[in-house]
């Protein structure tokens, strides 16, 4: 009896501890089924005689469920869903009832266009004639999926837009390259050539065919091409660079290039070249810079020419003003001259004193070199006439062997006069008496440097560029020192002891009046050359009766 009343004892607290675990696992169903996030109803289909679906009662909802559709449990439970939504139609009440009667379990989206929401629903059955429906509130995954579909539907019509554009652009920039008269040119990191336009094809003289994946050390040397590549691959982006390329069978071509950088289809870098011909404007500036060089050269020399005719125009004026000084005093004093030395003539045939003539003699002298001096002033300052005509200048100097005879028969005994001649030599228009006198007295001057022992050289040539003559007189004597050379033409300078010092100076103005140059090089114990230049002037049948 005991052992009954113990083991119902022990029946009984088994009982008790399985309701506390029962209550215990209700309580934490009810917890999760309260805290779930989601919507939970168990609900009861509701059919017809016939056995269709019509409706469905709420039998339990969750907190989410009451949370969602802002409503109370007391407002729901054993209500119909007509009833409490107010709907006309269920929404998606097949469905439920394929859940409740043949135990399908189905997932799907729906709309409430009441909450204006979407929902993901969840349905399964725990027996027939009832299910369950679970529903996660989805409307903004939705909407934001929505507001994504819509972006991305206005990124692809702009998408296809500017990829129009960009087709669009690149024609025209594709267009822009091809009929550049420009040079253009894509090359890889190596210098094989990636692509070519027309120009390039026309200038170099090959179809591009031929030219693509050839190499451009052909037309440019390649360490031209290196060094370009090395300053474009460092500074992605180079101009006004000149490079000279050469085709077979032209002249070289000058280019001003501009480079780039940019990437090729394998990511590697490619370097892009354009180039514009300045060959015709290289020349153009090398023609323009000798033409300035020409024009400054010619400023100068016509400078010098100005100044050169500005002193004679002084000298001209000078001489102008001792002509006719010179003229007045030979005239007061030739003829006091020419009583004295009567008088002196006089009395030497009376004298028998030799002392007494000696000195007669002396003044006599004198007398003689006054008159001498008168003499050249009066030819150095009277106006010449010039009475110009076609001769050969080799025949004027051919006959001053035969003054140089008369004037001193014995004296040149000694000296040899070498002449050389230009055969091919053309008639100058001179004056060929001016020009005699001029030849005559660089010989006399010649023979006198010389002591009357020496070579004389003579010889004449022409140059037909210039059309010009050139007659040079050229001595072993004792030369002309250096400080004196320059002064050599002017009036009154000499260093002989009896020299008057207007023979050079007769020389050049006649030399001058013949539009010529005169000039002298000369050196102390070597001798002295004296170069004349005559032009060829064209002039005819024209006089001139004055010095200018």
């Amino acid at each position: 009896m005991e052992r009954r009343i113990l083991s119902a004892e022990k029946l009984g607290n088994k009982e008790n501890e399985a309701k506390k675990k029962v209550l215990k696992c209700e309580k934490r169903y009810r917890e999760l089924f309260d805290k779930m996030l989601n919507g939970f109803a168990l609900c009861k289909l509701l059919t017809n005689k016939r056995g269709n679906p019509i409706d469905y009662t709420f039998l339990k909802v969750n907190r989410a469920f009451e949370k969602i559709n802002s409503m109370k449990k007391k407002d729901v439970i054993n209500k119909k869903v007509t009833e409490v939504f107010g709907f006309k139609d269920v929404p998606d009440l097949e469905k439920y009832a394929q859940v409740a009667l043949q135990g399908k379990e189905k997932v799907f989206k729906t709309y409430i266009p009441r909450y204006n929401k979407y929902f993901k629903v969840s349905s399964y059955s725990p027996r027939k004639g009832y299910f369950v429906t679970i529903f996660e509130d989805i409307t903004k995954h939705k909407k934001a999926g929505e507001k994504i579909r819509e972006l991305n539907e206005e990124l692809n019509l702009l998408l296809e837009q500017r990829t129009k554009e960009l087709i669009k652009e690149q024609n025209y920039t594709n267009y822009l390259l091809e009929f550049s008269p420009d040079f253009q040119i894509t090359l890889d990191s190596e210098g094989e050539i990636l692509g070519v336009n027309q120009a390039c094809e026309e200038i170099i003289g090959k179809k591009r065919e031929k030219l693509i994946g050839s190499f451009i050390y052909e037309f440019i040397p390649e360490e031209v091409i290196k060094k370009v590549r090395d300053k474009i691959l460092k500074e992605k982006k180079v101009k006004n660079i000149e490079i000279t390329v050469i085709v077979p069978g032209r002249k070289p071509l000058v280019f001003d290039f501009s480079g780039a950088v940019f990437a090729n289809i394998q990511g590697k870098d490619g370097i892009y070249l354009s180039g514009r011909d300045i060959t015709e404007r290289r020349k153009l500036e090398q023609n323009l810079k000798e033409l300035n060089e020409n024009l400054e050269k010619k400023v100068i020399e016509r400078t010098k020419k100005l100044r050169e005719t500005q002193i004679q125009l002084i000298q001209s004026e000078k001489l102008s003003v001792i002509g006719q000084l010179t003229a007045g005093v030979a005239h007061e004093i030739r003829n006091p001259l020419t009583t004295m030395s009567l008088a002196i003539q006089y009395l030497g045939k009376k004298c028998y004193d030799d002392f007494q003539k000696d000195k007669l003699e002396l003044v006599q002298k004198n007398i003689d070199r006054i008159n001498k001096i008168i003499q050249g002033l009066l030819t150095f300052s009277r106006p010449y006439s010039f009475n110009f005509t076609h001769e050969n200048v080799n025949e004027i100097v051919e006959r001053l062997k035969l003054i140089l005879k008369n004037l001193h028969p014995r004296n040149i005994k000694d000296i040899k006069i070498i002449k050389k001649y230009d055969l091919k030599l053309p008639k100058a228009w001179v004056d060929s008496h001016h020009l005699e006198q001029v030849f005559l007295n660089l010989a006399l001057n010649a023979i006198e440097a010389m002591k009357y022992s020496g070579e004389l050289y003579i010889s004449t040539n022409y140059d037909p560029k210039q059309e010009k003559i050139k007659i040079r007189f050229k001595d072993t004597g004792c030369g002309i020192a250096e400080e004196n050379l320059k002064k050599i033409f002017h009036p009154f300078f000499t260093t002989r002891k009896d020299g008057v010092g207007l023979g050079l100076s007769i020389c050049k103005m006649i030399i001058n009046e013949h539009k010529g140059n005169i000039s002298a090089e000369s050196r102390l114990g070597e001798g002295t050359t004296f170069t004349i230049i005559l032009p060829l002037d064209r002039r005819r049948g024209r006089q001139i009766n004055d010095r200018g």
